[in-house]
């Protein structure tokens, strides 16, 4: 019965208004337990997931009403499922199997730590790293000699104290070799990057040769010795070809100049790792010196002027500068040999970029503009060029607000030095003030200055050992 406006009325009752239940569940837990159909894999998901479902977390504020600041904090709350569980001990989380990193350097390339007590040890026996301890337990033991790098640590413990690797006494035996046991343990080397290219390559010989006993031994294939692990790993034919680098080439010799061709053979450099970069250059060298040859028949009035090694020797020069400027390598680490700097009389790229300007457009600039200085523009310009005549050098600091033609009288400067020949280098902190200066750079750019100058302790311009760069701010 049931009322309605007042009135009681009768209501049919059947199983919908139950609560489904199990009597011998009920019984056995002495309690009343309902039951729930799960008719879908979402629901299934819910009953499983939801003891593990983790912590709860709530947001909450901490008022100090004397000095009005706000204090948030990340309140969390354990369940009563997760107390338990850590109460009585049971695992958190697995981690299966282990993972031992091994090292990868160069010879004499490891990383030492040392101090003013312990630096003519160091020096005289640098400390074992896994990479040497690997080589000196090839060459005593024969077991080992059968294993890739990767591999000793299933079969070998590495003790921190000794610096060595010693056999496992716990897991499966091997058959063949007594007191040899095996285990799950997964051993990995550590990642090099390729713009790494020597030490990249002695990565992979070290996934491919079995027991070396030295870094020579590494350099050697079939009792001859290669100078480079690059050299080696074409030997074994561990390097995939370059058909794909040779047909974007040959696609650009189709429809791009030489210059671009050249620019295109500098990215492949220094981005993309060719296997054979020398082959690269034999095959396409004629096709990037084409503009040079073109010169030379120009300059000689020859037109049966055919390519030289003087020629070969200018374009590996212009592809070394745009190396230097993307990367800071030369091409001799990047697999190609290196050009005669000495042979070659043209000058460099960085300096041709700061004296090629038109003469004519720089005296119609200072015409028109240097009429318009007003009085304390032109005695800031005087006194700085006569600094300039005189060669005394001296450190200038311009001090006005902005908009008050600092930029306008350093381009006035610039245009003045630069009709004569001479080389002024227009540099700036940022990018956009940069672009402000004619022909103008950022410091980091121009001086190698790191990045990251705020966080250096010691910091310095990363300049090496180029000759183009020197000669530039020399002059």
């Amino acid at each position: 019965m049931r009322m309605m406006n007042g009135k009681y009325k009768p209501v049919d009752v059947d199983n919908s208004w139950i609560v489904p239940y199990s009597p011998l569940v009920s019984k056995i837990m002495k309690a009343h337990i309902n039951l729930e159909s799960c008719s879908s894999v979402v629901a299934i998901k819910y009953i499983l997931k939801y003891i593990h479902k983790g912590s709860y977390q709530a947001m909450f504020t901490i008022e100090n009403k004397k000095d009005e600041i706000e204090d948030y904090q990340s309140g969390r709350y354990i369940n009563s499922n997760e107390a338990i569980w850590r109460i009585l001990g049971f695992p958190i989380h697995d981690r299966y199997p282990s993972i031992f990193h091994l090292s990868v350097h160069l010879e004499n390339g490891q990383r030492v730590y040392f101090s003013d007590e312990n630096i003519e040890k160091k020096a005289q026996q640098p400390p074992e790293t896994t990479l040497t301890a690997y080589f000196k337990l090839c060459t005593l033991d024969n077991f080992a000699k059968t294993l890739f790098y990767y591999d000793v640590a299933k079969y070998y413990t590495w003790d921190n104290s000794s610096k060595k690797f010693n056999t496992r006494r716990q897991g499966s035996p091997v058959n063949g070799y007594p007191n040899i046991y095996k285990t799950d343990t997964i051993g990995r080397m550590y990642t090099i990057h390729p713009n790494n290219p020597e030490c990249f390559y002695l990565r992979i010989l070290l996934h491919n040769v079995r027991g070396p006993t030295s870094f020579k031994n590494l350099k050697s294939v079939d009792g001859i010795e290669y100078d480079t692990y690059r050299e080696v790993c074409q030997k074994l034919l561990l390097l995939k070809d370059d058909k794909h680098w040779e047909d974007a080439l040959s696609e650009a010799n189709d429809t791009k100049r030489s210059s671009q061709i050249r620019s295109l053979f500098i990215i492949i450099l220094t981005s993309c790792v060719p296997s054979n970069p020398q082959q690269l250059w034999d095959k396409f060298k004629k096709n990037m010196s084409e503009d040079i040859l073109y010169r030379k028949q120009k300059l000689n009035m020859c037109e049966n002027l055919d390519y030289t090694d003087e020629i070969f020797n200018e374009t590996l020069i212009i592809i070394e500068d745009g190396c230097l400027l993307i990367s800071g390598k030369i091409l001799k680490q990047w697999g190609l040999s290196s050009p005669n700097r000495i042979q070659n009389t043209s000058l460099p790229t960085e300096i041709l970029r700061e004296i090629l300007y038109n003469v004519t457009d720089l005296n119609t600039h200072i015409n028109k503009n240097k009429s318009q200085l007003i009085d304390d523009q032109k005695e800031a310009f005087e006194e700085i060029m006569d600094i300039i005549k005189i060669d005394e050098g001296s450190l200038i600091f311009l001090d006005a607000p902005g908009g008050t033609g600092k930029t306008f009288i350093l381009n006035l400067i610039l245009a003045e030095i630069r009709k004569k020949g001479e080389i002024a280098l227009a540099v700036a902190s940022s990018g956009v003030a940069a672009t402000l200066l004619h022909g103008g750079r950022t410091a980091h750019s121009a001086l190698k200055l790191p990045l990251n100058l705020n966080l250096t302790e010691e910091p310095y311009c990363n300049i090496i050992d180029n000759p183009a760069t020197c000669k530039l701010l020399k002059n």
